[in-house]
Protein backbone atom coordinates (compact mmCIF):
# COMPACT_ATOMS: atom_id res chain seq x y z
CA UNK A 1 0.00 0.00 0.00
CA UNK A 2 1.04 3.57 -0.56
CA UNK A 3 -0.35 7.06 -0.07
CA UNK A 4 -1.86 9.03 -2.97
CA UNK A 5 -3.07 12.58 -2.31
CA UNK A 6 -3.80 11.73 1.30
CA UNK A 7 -5.63 8.46 0.53
CA UNK A 8 -4.23 5.02 1.25
CA UNK A 9 -4.25 3.08 -2.01
CA UNK A 10 -3.58 -0.37 -3.44
CA UNK A 11 -3.26 -0.46 -7.22
CA UNK A 12 -6.51 1.04 -8.57
CA UNK A 13 -8.28 1.05 -5.19
CA UNK A 14 -8.25 3.65 -2.45
CA UNK A 15 -9.12 3.02 1.19
CA UNK A 16 -10.83 5.97 2.83
CA UNK A 17 -12.69 6.80 6.00
CA UNK A 18 -16.37 6.12 5.18
CA UNK A 19 -17.39 9.12 7.29
CA UNK A 20 -15.50 11.39 4.85
CA UNK A 21 -17.67 10.40 1.87
CA UNK A 22 -20.40 12.87 0.97
CA UNK A 23 -23.78 11.74 -0.37
CA UNK A 24 -25.31 14.25 -2.80
CA UNK A 25 -29.07 14.36 -2.23
CA UNK A 26 -31.28 13.67 -5.22
CA UNK A 27 -28.56 12.03 -7.29
CA UNK A 28 -28.97 8.35 -6.42
CA UNK A 29 -31.83 6.70 -8.36
CA UNK A 30 -32.36 4.38 -5.37
CA UNK A 31 -34.92 5.40 -2.77
CA UNK A 32 -35.64 1.99 -1.25
CA UNK A 33 -32.90 1.05 1.22
CA UNK A 34 -34.62 -1.92 2.84
CA UNK A 35 -32.39 -4.83 3.81
CA UNK A 36 -29.75 -2.63 5.41
CA UNK A 37 -29.68 -4.75 8.56
CA UNK A 38 -28.60 -7.89 6.67
CA UNK A 39 -26.03 -5.93 4.68
CA UNK A 40 -24.70 -4.33 7.88
CA UNK A 41 -24.20 -7.76 9.48
CA UNK A 42 -22.34 -8.94 6.38
CA UNK A 43 -20.07 -5.89 6.45
CA UNK A 44 -19.35 -6.41 10.16
CA UNK A 45 -18.31 -10.00 9.43
CA UNK A 46 -16.41 -9.71 6.14
CA UNK A 47 -16.13 -5.99 5.39
CA UNK A 48 -17.14 -4.11 2.24
CA UNK A 49 -16.25 -6.46 -0.60
CA UNK A 50 -17.45 -4.40 -3.56
CA UNK A 51 -15.67 -1.02 -3.78
CA UNK A 52 -17.77 2.14 -3.66
CA UNK A 53 -17.41 4.58 -6.53
CA UNK A 54 -16.62 8.22 -5.74
CA UNK A 55 -15.46 11.34 -7.53
CA UNK A 56 -13.18 14.00 -6.09
CA UNK A 57 -14.33 17.60 -6.29
CA UNK A 58 -12.09 20.64 -6.73
CA UNK A 59 -11.89 21.08 -2.96
CA UNK A 60 -10.87 17.40 -2.56
CA UNK A 61 -14.26 16.34 -1.19
CA UNK A 62 -15.22 12.76 -2.07
CA UNK A 63 -18.75 12.56 -3.51
CA UNK A 64 -20.45 9.18 -3.70
CA UNK A 65 -21.28 7.97 -7.20
CA UNK A 66 -22.32 4.38 -6.56
CA UNK A 67 -22.78 2.25 -3.43
CA UNK A 68 -25.06 4.21 -1.10
CA UNK A 69 -26.57 1.06 0.44
CA UNK A 70 -23.08 -0.19 1.32
CA UNK A 71 -22.09 3.20 2.73
CA UNK A 72 -25.29 3.51 4.78
CA UNK A 73 -24.87 -0.01 6.16
CA UNK A 74 -21.21 0.73 7.00
CA UNK A 75 -22.08 3.93 8.86
CA UNK A 76 -24.82 2.07 10.68
CA UNK A 77 -22.31 -0.59 11.76
CA UNK A 78 -19.95 2.14 13.03
CA UNK A 79 -22.80 3.77 14.95
CA UNK A 80 -23.47 0.38 16.56
CA UNK A 81 -19.92 0.36 17.97
CA UNK A 82 -17.98 -1.52 15.30
CA UNK A 83 -14.52 -0.25 14.38
CA UNK A 84 -14.44 0.26 10.61
CA UNK A 85 -11.68 2.70 9.75
CA UNK A 86 -11.79 2.51 5.97
CA UNK A 87 -13.68 1.16 2.98
CA UNK A 88 -12.48 0.45 -0.57
CA UNK A 89 -13.39 3.01 -3.22
CA UNK A 90 -12.69 3.59 -6.90
CA UNK A 91 -12.33 7.09 -8.29
CA UNK A 92 -14.30 8.07 -11.40
CA UNK A 93 -13.12 10.97 -13.60
CA UNK A 94 -13.75 14.42 -12.12
CA UNK A 95 -15.42 15.70 -15.27
CA UNK A 96 -18.05 12.94 -15.34
CA UNK A 97 -21.44 14.63 -15.80
CA UNK A 98 -24.76 13.81 -14.16
CA UNK A 99 -26.02 11.82 -17.16
CA UNK A 100 -22.91 9.63 -17.13
CA UNK A 101 -23.28 9.08 -13.40
CA UNK A 102 -26.94 8.06 -13.72
CA UNK A 103 -26.13 5.64 -16.53
CA UNK A 104 -23.37 4.15 -14.38
CA UNK A 105 -25.83 3.71 -11.53
CA UNK A 106 -28.32 1.99 -13.85
CA UNK A 107 -25.86 -0.32 -15.59
CA UNK A 108 -23.22 -1.04 -12.95
CA UNK A 109 -25.51 -1.84 -10.03
CA UNK A 110 -24.07 -4.96 -8.38
CA UNK A 111 -26.17 -4.98 -5.23
CA UNK A 112 -29.90 -4.95 -4.65
CA UNK A 113 -31.75 -4.37 -7.95
CA UNK A 114 -33.55 -1.07 -8.41
CA UNK A 115 -37.31 -1.25 -7.93
CA UNK A 116 -39.53 -0.77 -11.01
CA UNK A 117 -40.49 2.73 -9.82
CA UNK A 118 -36.82 3.67 -9.23
CA UNK A 119 -36.05 2.56 -12.79
CA UNK A 120 -39.04 4.51 -14.07
CA UNK A 121 -37.92 7.75 -12.41
CA UNK A 122 -34.39 7.27 -13.73
CA UNK A 123 -35.65 6.79 -17.29
CA UNK A 124 -37.84 9.86 -16.89
CA UNK A 125 -34.76 11.89 -15.91
CA UNK A 126 -33.00 10.75 -19.05
CA UNK A 127 -35.96 11.70 -21.26
CA UNK A 128 -35.96 15.09 -19.53
CA UNK A 129 -32.35 15.50 -20.61
CA UNK A 130 -33.37 14.87 -24.22
CA UNK A 131 -32.70 11.16 -24.49
CA UNK A 132 -34.93 9.16 -26.84
CA UNK A 133 -36.48 5.95 -25.53
CA UNK A 134 -34.55 3.95 -28.12
CA UNK A 135 -31.25 5.38 -26.85
CA UNK A 136 -32.14 4.61 -23.23
CA UNK A 137 -33.04 1.04 -24.18
CA UNK A 138 -29.72 0.62 -25.99
CA UNK A 139 -27.63 1.97 -23.09
CA UNK A 140 -29.33 0.00 -20.30
CA UNK A 141 -29.70 -3.22 -22.31
CA UNK A 142 -33.52 -3.32 -22.29
CA UNK A 143 -36.17 -3.41 -25.00
CA UNK A 144 -38.03 -0.30 -26.11
CA UNK A 145 -41.42 -1.65 -24.83
CA UNK A 146 -39.77 -2.29 -21.45
CA UNK A 147 -38.74 1.38 -21.19
CA UNK A 148 -42.20 2.61 -22.21
CA UNK A 149 -43.89 0.36 -19.64
CA UNK A 150 -41.57 1.59 -16.91
CA UNK A 151 -42.22 5.22 -17.84
CA UNK A 152 -45.95 4.63 -17.30
CA UNK A 153 -45.16 3.97 -13.64
CA UNK A 154 -44.05 7.59 -13.19
CA UNK A 155 -47.74 8.44 -12.76
CA UNK A 156 -48.06 6.06 -9.80
CA UNK A 157 -49.21 7.50 -6.49
CA UNK A 158 -47.10 6.93 -3.34
CA UNK A 159 -49.60 4.27 -2.25
CA UNK A 160 -49.32 2.49 -5.58
CA UNK A 161 -45.51 2.70 -5.48
CA UNK A 162 -45.54 1.09 -2.03
CA UNK A 163 -47.92 -1.64 -3.19
CA UNK A 164 -45.61 -2.40 -6.14
CA UNK A 165 -42.52 -2.49 -3.92
CA UNK A 166 -44.30 -4.78 -1.44
CA UNK A 167 -45.34 -7.04 -4.35
CA UNK A 168 -49.00 -6.57 -3.42
CA UNK A 169 -49.68 -5.22 -6.92
CA UNK A 170 -48.02 -6.51 -10.09
CA UNK A 171 -46.51 -4.20 -12.70
CA UNK A 172 -49.31 -5.11 -15.13
CA UNK A 173 -51.98 -4.38 -12.51
CA UNK A 174 -50.30 -1.07 -11.70
CA UNK A 175 -50.29 -0.05 -15.36
CA UNK A 176 -53.99 -0.90 -15.65
CA UNK A 177 -54.74 1.19 -12.55
CA UNK A 178 -52.75 4.17 -13.87
CA UNK A 179 -54.44 4.05 -17.28
CA UNK A 180 -57.88 3.55 -15.76
CA UNK A 181 -57.54 6.48 -13.35
CA UNK A 182 -55.66 8.79 -15.70
CA UNK A 183 -53.04 9.27 -12.95
CA UNK A 184 -55.53 10.64 -10.37
CA UNK A 185 -54.19 9.75 -6.91
CA UNK A 186 -57.53 9.49 -5.10
CA UNK A 187 -58.94 7.22 -7.81
CA UNK A 188 -55.79 5.08 -7.63
CA UNK A 189 -56.39 4.50 -3.91
CA UNK A 190 -59.84 3.10 -4.66
CA UNK A 191 -58.56 0.88 -7.48
CA UNK A 192 -55.71 -0.45 -5.30
CA UNK A 193 -58.28 -1.36 -2.66
CA UNK A 194 -60.41 -3.19 -5.23
CA UNK A 195 -57.45 -5.18 -6.58
CA UNK A 196 -56.34 -6.18 -3.08
CA UNK A 197 -59.88 -7.20 -2.08
CA UNK A 198 -60.22 -9.27 -5.25
CA UNK A 199 -56.96 -11.04 -4.49
CA UNK A 200 -58.07 -11.75 -0.92
CA UNK A 201 -61.35 -13.20 -2.21
CA UNK A 202 -59.43 -15.49 -4.55
CA UNK A 203 -57.20 -16.61 -1.69
CA UNK A 204 -60.27 -17.44 0.41
CA UNK A 205 -61.87 -19.34 -2.48
CA UNK A 206 -58.66 -21.30 -3.02
CA UNK A 207 -58.42 -22.06 0.69
CA UNK A 208 -62.07 -23.19 0.84
CA UNK A 209 -61.50 -25.40 -2.20
CA UNK A 210 -58.47 -27.04 -0.59
CA UNK A 211 -60.36 -27.58 2.66
CA UNK A 212 -63.24 -29.19 0.77
CA UNK A 213 -60.89 -31.54 -1.08
CA UNK A 214 -59.22 -32.53 2.19
CA UNK A 215 -62.65 -33.18 3.72
CA UNK A 216 -63.73 -35.35 0.79
CA UNK A 217 -60.45 -37.26 0.89
CA UNK A 218 -60.92 -37.89 4.60
CA UNK A 219 -64.45 -39.19 3.99
CA UNK A 220 -63.22 -41.52 1.25
CA UNK A 221 -60.50 -42.92 3.49
CA UNK A 222 -62.78 -43.20 6.55
CA UNK A 223 -66.20 -44.39 5.32
CA UNK A 224 -67.30 -45.37 8.84
CA UNK A 225 -67.33 -41.63 9.82
CA UNK A 226 -70.47 -41.10 7.73
CA UNK A 227 -71.96 -44.59 7.79
CA UNK A 228 -74.13 -43.79 10.80
CA UNK A 229 -76.83 -42.21 8.63
CA UNK A 230 -76.97 -45.23 6.28
CA UNK A 231 -78.47 -48.67 6.74
CA UNK A 232 -76.12 -51.37 7.95
CA UNK A 233 -75.92 -52.86 4.47
CA UNK A 234 -75.21 -49.47 2.87
CA UNK A 235 -72.56 -48.71 5.48
CA UNK A 236 -70.86 -52.02 4.77
CA UNK A 237 -71.01 -51.43 1.02
CA UNK A 238 -69.49 -47.98 1.47
CA UNK A 239 -66.70 -49.31 3.67
CA UNK A 240 -65.76 -52.03 1.21
CA UNK A 241 -66.01 -49.66 -1.76
CA UNK A 242 -63.42 -47.37 -0.12
CA UNK A 243 -61.13 -50.29 0.64
CA UNK A 244 -61.37 -51.46 -2.98
CA UNK A 245 -60.75 -47.93 -4.25
CA UNK A 246 -64.17 -47.57 -5.82
CA UNK A 247 -64.81 -44.14 -4.31
CA UNK A 248 -67.78 -42.92 -2.31
CA UNK A 249 -70.92 -45.04 -2.06
CA UNK A 250 -73.06 -42.47 -3.83
CA UNK A 251 -70.68 -42.47 -6.80
CA UNK A 252 -71.11 -46.13 -7.69
CA UNK A 253 -74.33 -47.34 -6.12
Amino acid sequence: MHNVNGYVSRKDLFYVDPKSIVVVNGFNPRTDFSGEEELMNSIINVGVLEPLEVRKTKDNTLELVDGERRLRATLKAIAAGNNIESVPVCLVPQKTNEIDLLIRALTRNTGKPLTPVEEANSFKKLTGWGWKVEKIASFVGRSVPYIYKRLELCAASPELEQAINNKEITITEAQIIINKTDGKIEDQKEEIKKVKEKKEDKKEEKKDSKDEKKKEKKINLNPTLVASDLTTAEGADRKYSAILGLGRYRDWK
